[in-house]
């Protein structure tokens, strides 16, 4: 999902591509920060509950697995 023609769902990292580091960016952001900036939720929150948790860090493996 492209958000803003200019950011994707899952590319927490920003960088164009997502792959392991956003996963890695976003178990950080969840272990580090109890409150999230709106653009990181936004290109975090893979299931859209509003909230950074495992179950974005599982949705966002399974689309990096099924997608290589």
């Amino acid at each position: 999902i492209t958000l803003n023609n200019s950011f994707e769902l899952g590319d927490i990292n920003s960088d164009a591509f997502i792959n392991v580091n956003d996963v890695v960016s976003l178990i950080n952001y969840i272990l580090l920060y109890d409150e999230f900036d709106d653009e990181i939720l936004i290109l975090a929150d893979m299931n859209f509950d509003l909230e950074l948790n495992i179950m974005d860090v599982v949705i966002l493996v399974d689309i990096i697995l099924t997608n290589n």
